[in-house]
C-alpha cells in the first residue's frame, strides 16, 4: 500500500482530515462557513459526509460499484479461463491459473 494512501486512511479513522467540521474545533474561522460546499444544504463537512454522506461521494461509489459489477459479471467463469479474478480489498487481481 502506497505510504500517502497510509497516511491519508490514518487521518479520516482518527478524524484528523482537515475537514471543516475539524477547522471548526481548533477554532479556524472560514468566512463561507463549516457546511458542505458541493451539497449547498445546511450540513456540515465531516469526514462521513464527505465521503459516505455527500450527494458527491454518493454519485462517485454508486458509479464505481456499477462499474465493478459490470467487471465482475463480464469476467468468465473458473471452468471457462485460465485466470481467476479475486476481489482483494478494493481493487481486482488476476492470478494466473495452473497451465
Amino acid at each position: 500500500m502506497h505510504p500517502q494512501f497510509k497516511l491519508f486512511t490514518w487521518l479520516v479513522l482518527q478524524d484528523r482530515l482537515n475537514t471543516r467540521n475539524v477547522l471548526r474545533r481548533r477554532n479556524k474561522y472560514l468566512e463561507e462557513g463549516y457546511n458542505c460546499p458541493m451539497c449547498h444544504d445546511d450540513v456540515e463537512e465531516t469526514a462521513v459526509h464527505l465521503f459516505f454522506q455527500s450527494t458527491f461521494s454518493v454519485t462517485v461509489l454508486g458509479l464505481a460499484m456499477v462499474s465493478a459489477r459490470k467487471y465482475i459479471s463480464n469476467a468468465p467463469t473458473s471452468e471457462e479461463a485460465d485466470s481467476v479474478i479475486i476481489l482483494h480489498g478494493c481493487s481486482m487481481v488476476s492470478i494466473e491459473g495452473d497451465k
